[in-house]
């Protein structure tokens, strides 16, 4: 049975880009502050951005 209250995030940042990491950090401490649930992926590229948001499946009763 598939989580309903659980985000999928998929992160995409450049390689060595300071400034993502630290918006992604950010952006990490106040899902888990707000008592988020989420399955974190980290893309390898732009290209695979596409094809792991397909990969997330939103079910709905």
């Amino acid at each position: 049975m598939a989580e309903t209250n659980r985000w999928g995030v998929v992160y995409s940042s450049r390689s060595g880009n300071r400034k993502a990491h630290k918006r992604w950090n950010h952006i990490r401490a106040y899902m888990e502050q707000k008592g988020v649930q989420y399955d974190f992926v980290q893309s390898e590229s732009s290209d695979s951005v596409y094809r792991l948001a397909n990969m997330i499946t939103v079910i709905t009763p």
